[in-house]
């Protein structure tokens, strides 16, 4: 795929997907699911502010001038209020849906037993060889001490994400290795779009602009 920021190709999965209603209007598809047409942009400043200005009017013939983002919840697209469209704006809706993202990962590495909350759970499941990757709360202070947790930032297996609050833990260890390379995945694109700064996009509205491809 082609970046409609910096226009270079490159893997899809090495982009974040963008999805164009029939309206013009952008929303940002965060696990890549395929409804609606696409686009793509990398999650880094300098694309973000080409698409933003540039490449993403051009894809949309001029009407490309909000941004939101976009869900499936229970068979529908659910997207959030749109925002006139800018650098900021695109970079808040990339990092929400991405926060939607890794929230809705780590929910289902719990309910599918996938997932090992708690320091001693985490440093068990490292120690057997069980984690993939080990996901700690910023504010876990006593979490990321944890010598697992060492290991692991030293091997690259872990990222740091979130709050206590936000996440309902301070420290998890993720055994089942897709989940834990999608959680990787969101993390790192948006902390990409975290030099470009913008108040974070909230809120939820069911939407039919982004619908017509839906599958």
């Amino acid at each position: 795929r082609t970046c409609v920021g910096c226009g270079e190709r490159s893997a899809p999965g090495e982009m974040v997907r963008l999805i164009i209603a029939p309206s013009g209007e952008i929303a940002v598809d965060a696990a890549g699911g395929g409804f609606g047409r696409g686009a793509h942009v990398h999650a880094r400043g300098s694309c973000l502010a080409q698409a933003a200005s540039r490449g993403l009017l051009r894809a949309t013939k001029g009407r490309g001038k909000t941004v939101s983002v976009a869900v499936k919840e229970a068979g529908e697209v659910v997207t959030s209020e749109a925002r006139p469209m800018d650098a900021g704006a695109l970079a808040s809706a990339i990092e929400a849906a991405m926060t939607r993202r890794i929230e809705g990962l780590l929910g289902t590495a719990v309910r599918t037993g996938k997932g090992r909350v708690g320091s001693n759970a985490t440093t068990s499941a490292w120690r057997a060889g069980d984690a993939s990757l080990i996901v700690v709360a910023t504010d876990a202070d006593a979490a990321a001490d944890l010598s697992a947790v060492r290991d692991a930032v030293s091997s690259g297996a872990a990222v740091a994400w979130g709050t206590k609050a936000s996440l309902g833990m301070g420290v998890m260890a993720i055994t089942d290795t897709r989940i834990a390379s999608a959680v990787r995945d969101a993390v790192e694109k948006a902390m990409g779009t975290r030099n470009v700064g913008a108040p974070p996009l909230a809120g939820g509205r069911r939407g039919r602009g982004n619908d017509s491809g839906q599958r």
